[in-house]
């Protein structure tokens, strides 16, 4: 079912793909509730998407950005249909199209569509991850030369200080998870900090798998293990994991 979901997946993706592009930067918008924007093609896609997997998975459940949790609650995938929507109304190339299958727990396969760039991302749990069908891995550098991303809520003065002082080479910060996720996997960046911030299951999930079978660790910031409904993770190479955690471990951290 997986592979079939995967393969369905990609061809409505890609489908999709002129109709995003033809909006990127010129779309309207309004705001939600929560000040995050929207566009039609956020509900549309999301839409389309659940259709698709549908034809070929009649049973799964979906928990999606856009309309929620919807049938089983054990086996779903998360859909976020325009992961930096924002960026999308902008025109900038940081937005992605992300999904992850989740099972008992843990997830299983994921895509990250980066369809401005047209980079592809996939991993299946213990079968690596791909971009675009070829294999990628996390880069070698160490804290020493590492370029970390940091997605923190700066209201919390904790927060901030830790932004500061915490050993880097560099900072860069993305306006999307899914993009830079996969700036790790693909060892353009060594790190991306997630902590105390505004995201839900759909902008982790799918990103935590693709770093992990790029041969990156995962985890809970603070924490040895990574799960899924925790959204406070690090997502790095190996040799900066241990670094990192261990600032983590001996920082007061804002909550």
């Amino acid at each position: 079912m997986v592979n079939a979901s995967l393969e369905a997946i990609h061809a409505k993706l890609l489908e999709l793909r002129p109709t995003l592009l033809a909006n990127h930067g010129t779309i309207a918008h309004v705001k939600k509730a929560d000040n995050s924007s929207l566009t039609e093609l956020d509900m549309q896609v999301e839409k389309e998407l659940i259709a698709a997997i549908k034809e070929v998975d009649s049973t799964v459940g979906f928990f999606g950005e856009e309309f929620g949790q919807q049938g089983d609650s054990d086996r779903f995938w998360t859909i976020d249909p325009i992961d930096g929507t924002e960026a999308f109304i902008r025109g900038l190339p940081f937005c992605t199209n992300m999904l992850a299958y989740i099972e008992d727990g843990e997830v299983q396969a994921a895509v990250i569509y980066n369809f401005v760039l047209d980079e592809y991302y996939q991993a299946i749990k213990g079968r690596g991850a791909t971009c675009n069908g070829a294999p990628i891995h996390v880069s070698k550098r160490d804290i020493s030369h590492a370029c970390i991303e940091f997605e923190i809520r700066h209201t919390e003065q904790a927060n901030r200080d830790m932004y500061f002082e915490i050993p880097k080479f560099s900072m860069v910060k993305f306006s999307a998870a899914g993009f830079g996720f996969c700036q790790v996997a693909r060892g353009r960046t060594e790190a991306r900090v997630s902590y105390n911030a505004y995201g839900k299951i759909w902008d982790y999930a799918p990103g935590s798998l693709i770093v992990a079978e790029a041969g990156g660790i995962v985890a809970n910031v603070g924490h040895d293990k990574y799960f899924y409904k925790n959204r406070d993770i690090l997502a790095s190479n190996k040799k900066v994991h241990a670094n990192l955690q261990d600032y983590f471990r001996h920082t007061q951290l804002s909550t």
